[in-house]
Order: structure tokens, then C-alpha cells, then sequence
């Protein structure tokens, strides 16, 4: 019995579970499972001091999570038993925010009678889905197919090149043996207890009341949105090379890919004041070229998710993403799958729902 104790370090199950492979890319410990009440979502940590003038803040949602992990360190309720479709993603594919019975896989599986296996980590790229899809195949040399989700704000690195300026560059420095520190301590709570007391100390003597949080009304509600995702949608997005070379390393495996939009995106018709019409996706035009090139089929989650936000909304007064986290809620997640049985026929879904 733990008394609670390590829930005073972790706000959130990702946050006490989460690892590195030996390749460094991010996995949960192997076989653990947590039960917690997560008081608030992702958006909370980028809040730092700010307090806007006009007393908006952001309504918290707390919620209890059950958290499961396999042998290998994925995030299924069992290990692998021979699905022949596996799941391959970031947060919303492990269902960062909800609990296990609420998961991608979870939902297919109950909802849908489609069986599949997840491999899907919080805070992990396209070159990381490559690593755990190669790691599977050693594993497990099977006839397996992969559907792959691509998350509009992080799984698109731009070929646009970066001046990096002498003061980022002093700050990549002192970084390394912080971050040398992070990984030596991880697991003990001195590093936690450090390291919050670090960030305390931060923010009591940060003076800017700049806020990587911006809080949006719909209706009566308030929305967050991570300041980041509302980025320049103007910008010409130009594909990395790597975003192609990684997709052609595993092109044998992929069944279909999913283009996953911004929670931003998804509710820009709703807000409420909103000044102008977002411009046409071009991070979804590149990965569309791409995958046009390299005979993949894709689909653009973002018309459904729009069409289903307002739907939610207007018509149960509802919200498809979490109001204080940048992932979706069990709305988001039930639209995802009925969309995936539509157009992966193979899964074999049960088409009563």
C-alpha cells in the first residue's frame, strides 16, 4: 500500500509511469497498473502565473483514470495474442487523459468487436513508431498490419531550416546536465521533490505574465487551448524529408494512416468572437502528397471532428476533446473508432453501432 504518498509527486499516470527505451525513445514501465484521480488535464501545466484581466480560467475537469500496462510496456489491457491490426500513435492512440476502458483499442474492442493491439506512448514522434513497429517484428514476425495516427501539431518537423540563436544555444547547454540529472534520478522521489520545487521557485520569480495557455470561449464555457497549437495557420508547411524516408521504411506494414487535427481546429467555428476562417490545412496537403507518392491510404480526421464538435455541442451541449486537456475525451475517441471501422473495412467491425 502506497497511502497515496506517490500521488502528492504525480499529478497524472503518464507522469509516474512514462520510461525511455534503450534507443531512447519514450515507453511506460512494463506490467504496472494505477488507479488515481487525475485533478486536472494536460493544459494546467501551462498556465505558469498568468491571470488574465478579464477573470477568465480555465474549468478544470478532474477525473479517475485506470491505467494498465503489457509486458513490452504498451498500453493494453493484455500482451499481444495474434491482432492482425495494431495501432500506432501518441497520446490519443494510448488515450492520454481517459481511463483504460475508454482507450482506442478499448472502444473498437467493446463497442465494435474488432480486436486490435496498441502500440502508442504520450509524447512520441514518427521516427518513435517507426522504432516500436521494428521492435515488434523481432518480437513478433507475423503478418500484422499497422494503422498509424499523425497528430497535426507534433508529428509534422518542418524542412524549413532554424537559426538557432547564441542564446538558445547557451540554453542547450546548461540543459544536458539537467537533463543528465533528470534521467539518473527519474524514479525516486528526490528528484521529484527537486523538481518541483525547482519549477515553484521559477515561477514565484518569473515577472512576464506570458502564458502558454489561452483560454477561448464556446457558449457559456471555457475552453483551453495550448498557446503552441494555435499557431500561424498562414505558414506554408513544408514536409521534412524524414516525415517520407520514415513511412517508406515501413510502407510492407501500413494498412491506413490517420491525419488527427488540432483541438483548435476542430473548434474554431464554434469560438465564440472568432475574427476570421482558418486557411486550408497544409500540414494535412503535405502528408496527403506524401502519402499519395508512397500508395498509402489516408484519411483527414477533420471534417468528421468538426461536423461531430458542433454536433456535440448544439445538440447535447457536450465537448468532444477535454476543456482543460488537448486530447480528446470519450466523445472524441467513440468518433475516431466509428470512422476507422468505416474506412478499414477489414477490421470487421460490427456495423450495429
Amino acid at each position: 500500500m502506497d497511502f497515496g504518498f506517490p500521488n502528492f509527486f504525480h499529478w497524472s499516470p503518464y507522469d509516474r509511469l512514462i520510461s525511455l527505451t534503450p534507443g531512447k525513445a519514450p515507453i511506460y514501465k512494463k506490467n504496472k497498473s494505477v488507479k488515481m484521480t487525475q485533478p486536472f488535464g494536460n493544459l494546467r501545466a501551462l498556465a505558469n502565473n498568468y491571470h488574465p484581466d478579464d477573470g477568465h480560467v480555465l474549468e478544470y475537469e478532474p477525473r479517475d483514470i485506470a491505467f494498465k500496462t503489457d509486458s513490452l510496456g504498451f498500453r493494453n489491457d493484455s500482451d499481444y495474442r495474434g491482432q492482425p491490426y495494431i495501432l500506432v500513435g501518441d497520446s490519443f492512440v494510448a488515450g492520454t487523459a481517459n481511463t483504460q476502458e475508454h482507450t482506442l483499442s478499448s472502444v473498437l474492442k467493446n463497442s465494435y468487436q474488432a480486436d486490435t493491439y496498441s502500440l502508442a506512448v504520450e509524447g512520441a514522434n514518427i521516427s518513435n513508431y517507426v522504432t516500436y513497429i521494428k521492435m515488434f517484428e523481432n518480437l513478433n514476425n507475423g503478418p500484422f498490419k499497422v494503422i498509424i495516427f499523425l497528430y497535426e501539431s507534433n508529428d509534422f518537423p518542418s524542412a524549413e531550416v532554424e537559426n538557432i540563436s547564441e542564446p538558445k544555444k547557451l540554453k542547450h547547454f546548461y540543459k544536458k546536465p539537467i537533463n543528465l540529472y533528470k534521467s539518473f534520478f527519474r524514479e525516486t522521489g528526490l528528484y521529484r521533490y527537486t523538481w518541483i520545487a525547482y519549477k515553484s521557485i521559477r515561477r514565484s520569480y518569473r515577472k512576464s505574465t506570458f502564458s502558454r495557455l489561452q483560454i477561448n470561449q464556446i457558449g457559456n464555457h471555457l475552453i483551453g487551448f495550448a498557446r503552441g497549437e494555435v499557431r500561424d495557420f498562414e505558414r506554408e508547411y513544408t514536409p521534412h524529408p524524414d516525415l517520407e524516408k520514415n513511412l517508406k521504411s515501413i510502407r510492407n506494414r501500413i494498412e491506413h494512416m490517420y491525419y488527427i487535427p488540432s483541438k483548435y481546429r476542430a473548434y474554431h467555428p464554434l469560438l465564440n468572437n472568432r475574427d476570421k476562417e482558418l486557411p486550408i490545412d497544409t500540414t494535412w496537403k503535405g502528408l496527403f502528397l506524401t502519402a499519395s507518392r508512397l500508395k498509402i491510404p489516408a484519411t483527414n480526421l477533420t471534417p468528421v471532428f468538426i461536423k461531430e464538435a458542433k454536433k456535440y455541442y448544439l445538440e447535447k451541449s457536450q465537448f468532444i476533446y477535454w476543456k482543460d486537456d488537448t486530447h480528446w475525451n470519450i466523445n472524441g475517441i467513440t468518433i475516431a473508432a466509428k470512422v476507422i471501422c468505416q474506412t478499414v473495412k477489414k477490421l470487421g467491425c460490427n456495423d450495429n453501432n
